[in-house]
């Protein structure tokens, strides 16, 4: 950047709100900034003229060497800062106990006897209209959930007024909620191996939806088609999706923990391709800071010789939780309501998961003394 004029330039830094000097020259009554910038950068400078006591930097030399990249082929350990989930939204139903029907999605349900009872459409209508309703009706729902292993869990649910578990009836409590306020948690008996029935009595009226329901644990998750199985957890995932990794519905943080052997050196991290809100970075249990912006490096410096823990926080998103699963229409443009009740060739019983996670290995490059 070339300026008109004599200055002494500074960044200031609108993330940190701090103020820090910045590589220049001067000649011939020009102001020179030498500046990199990346495609997520924006750059706000204050300018001061420039006087003998503003001294210009000159531009730093690197008096240090690339002396190895460490890239990680295997599966590394990790850990969720929240429960792993399974979505519970195929259920067998009937209206007040009697003749069930075939398997349906829980929205589609809804929306049946919500034009059977209310003649009304699944969205539209305001809160207010129902104050003070009754609620008269309640559709049973039955889930049948497959488990490899006796595994502990909790059920989410925003409705339940009874809840039964393979026969046997389980009091209705509330343990806390599950991301929203609105989504209360009650623990379960531990799953059986094998097939599990869970029937759930649940009130329907015009103010009063039928919701999803969630299985909270610490297990994994296989699914395929519109079909899950609740396995034993791992210990270890590789990088890439985690949606193929036990996790397709978890919308969660994860901790990835990478151990590096290093001489007394500079180090530099570089993560450059996740699906996600952002990444941050721990080495020994110190907080480096965010990783958010583009190139996607976070620098160490005085990293003494030994084995050091790096761990990368990376915060997901709800959309293979919450989202619009069963639509398929991957050019639907604008996400109402109507997005979660789509049909024909927009609607699909099949999950439609978008990938999330760090999906390549992270590079650290290891920097020595130049000597």
């Amino acid at each position: 950047i070339i300026l008109n004029g004599e200055y002494y330039p500074q960044v200031m830094d609108t993330l940190s709100g701090e103020i820090k000097d910045i590589d220049f020259e001067i000649s011939d009554n020009k102001t020179k900034i030498i500046y990199s910038l990346y495609k997520n950068d924006s750059l706000l400078l204050k300018l001061t003229k420039y006087t003998k006591q503003a001294k210009a930097t000159p531009k730093k030399k690197e008096n240090r060497v690339l002396t190895k990249r460490v890239d990680f082929r295997s599966a590394v350990s990790f850990n969720r800062e929240e429960p792993n989930v399974l979505l519970l939204d195929m259920a067998e139903y009937c209206l007040n106990g009697t003749d069930f029907k075939p398997l349906e999605n829980i929205l589609r349900i809804d929306k049946i006897f919500r034009e059977q009872l209310f003649h009304m459409p699944p969205v539209g209508g305001s809160p207010w209209q129902w104050k003070g309703e009754k609620v008269n009706n309640y559709i049973y729902l039955r889930f049948k959930v497959q488990s490899e292993f006796e595994a502990e869990c909790d059920l989410a649910y925003e409705e339940a007024e009874e809840v039964i578990l393979n026969g046997l009836n389980i009091p209705v409590t509330d343990s806390g909620y599950y991301v929203d306020v609105g989504i209360r948690k009650m623990p379960l008996p531990k799953l059986k191996c094998g097939e599990n029935t869970i029937v759930i009595k649940a009130p329907i009226a015009g103010g009063v939806r039928l919701e999803n329901y969630y299985l909270l644990g610490d297990f994994d998750v296989e699914t395929f088609g519109c079909q899950s199985v609740i396995k034993k957890p791992k210990k270890e995932i590789a990088f890439g999706s985690i949606v193929h990794q036990g996790m397709p519905f978890y919308g969660g943080n994860i901790v990835y923990k990478l151990k590096i052997n290093t001489p007394n050196c500079d180090i530099k991290i570089r993560v450059n391709k996740y699906c996600g809100a952002l990444l941050h970075i721990y080495v020994d249990g110190v907080d480096k800071g965010p990783l958010v912006f583009d190139p996607y490096i976070k620098e160490i410096e005085n990293l003494s010789c030994g084995e050091h823990l790096v761990e990368i926080k990376f915060f997901g998103n709800r959309h293979n939780t919450f989202g619009a699963l069963h639509n398929c229409d991957e050019a639907y443009g604008y996400y109402s309501p109507r997005a979660w009740y789509t049909e024909n060739e927009q609607w699909s019983y099949d999950y439609c998961f978008e990938d999330t996670g760090i999906m390549k290995s992270p590079i650290i490059e290891i920097y020595e003394k130049d000597k």
